[in-house]
């Protein structure tokens, strides 16, 4: 039975408004084509691309594709609440089983606990390979780190299964939402994951960066100083994705907390889906901007498809001239 002392709305036992129903159907549509489709299709592109690309140091490979996969990992899970949400809130007959709405609050909390542990974690091999070079760099302790972030977020996070930690709830009896029991080990519990994956990390991917370019000019002697700058200046760039992956996992907790007695479920509920599914977005297109040779392929793919085009085009017109002949043909004939 859920919590009497809960400092969130329960609205698992109230009918939605239609304008509530049109709003939250409409979102979660325009979500799916406009940010979640895009989004998915672009960071599994970009995870082949770096994956295949050899020019890259493998180090640096490895981190990039486990933040692509935290981002799809993440979109994955937006497009079963999005598809699910547009269902439910169309058809007033079907009702959304809550143990879907634990799992897919795991799912998104895991995801983006990954992508800013994996950001941080990119800040620090940026850091080693400047210290002391790209040989350091274990590839096999390298995995065995990323994995360990995986864990350690999925672990964390089963605490949205426990009632007694957070109210995970459906608004207005069809669209799952996240709660924070007015309880000590909810408060304990949200405190740790804004520490340990939000502000935390979100520092380290600044101040390592910084730390790094000081470095680098004290030291100044190395040949490869001009791909370590490189590297740092990308690092930095990778805070646009951090910066909206951190409002996105963040906000919607603070907003939860502090605003307990206003009826904001349904605002709570678009703005962190929103937030969160955007942030997929940065990090494969910098990816795109800034390595060259990532770009290079993206402009050979392009290149592909519009030759494939054309000569489908062709294709077509000679079967069409093909046909016409043969009728013009039949004509005479008759």
């Amino acid at each position: 039975a859920k919590m009497n002392n809960s400092i969130c709305l329960d609205y698992s036992n109230r009918s939605g408004s239609n304008d509530t129903v049109y709003n939250i159907n409409v979102h979660s549509v325009a979500e799916l084509f406009v940010i979640l489709f895009p989004g998915i299709f672009l960071n599994s592109l970009v995870t082949v691309l770096v994956a295949t690309e050899k020019k890259l140091a493998k180090p640096v490979r490895l981190v990039l594709i486990n933040i692509l996969i935290a981002c799809v990992f993440n979109g994955v899970a937006g497009v079963m609440i999005d598809i699910a949400d547009a269902i439910i809130s169309s058809n007033p007959s079907v009702q959304h089983a809550l143990y879907f709405c634990h799992y897919f609050t795991w799912h998104l909390q895991t995801g983006g606990g990954c992508r800013t542990l994996s950001m941080a974690t990119f800040a620090v091999v940026v850091y080693r390979i400047v210290r002391g070079g790209i040989r350091l760099i274990k590839t096999k302790w390298l995995v065995l780190e990323l994995g360990t972030i995986w864990i350690i977020a999925g672990l964390f996070n089963m605490a949205v299964f426990s009632e007694a930690v957070l109210d995970v709830k459906l608004v207005k009896g069809f669209a799952c939402s996240l709660g924070i029991h007015d309880h000590v080990i909810a408060y304990v519990y949200t405190a740790l994951y804004c520490l340990l994956f939000g502000l935390i990390p979100y520092i380290i991917t600044i101040a390592i960066p910084v730390v790094s370019f000081c470095q680098i000019k004290r030291n100044s002697i190395t040949e490869d100083t001009h791909n370590q700058k490189a590297l740092l200046k990308f690092c930095l760039f990778l805070l646009i994705g951090n910066t909206m992956n951190f409002i996105g996992q963040i906000v919607p907790i603070i907003v939860v907390v502090i605003a307990p007695k206003v009826d904001a479920g349904e605002v709570v509920l678009i703005l962190e889906g929103t937030l969160l599914y955007l942030s997929l977005l940065p990090t494969p297109l910098i990816i795109i901007i800034y390595f060259r040779a990532i770009r290079q392929k993206v402009v050979r793919l392009m290149k592909c498809k519009r030759k494939a085009r054309s000569n489908l085009f062709r294709q077509q017109e000679r079967a069409n001239r093909t046909i016409m002949a043969t009728r013009a043909d039949l004509i005479m004939t008759l």
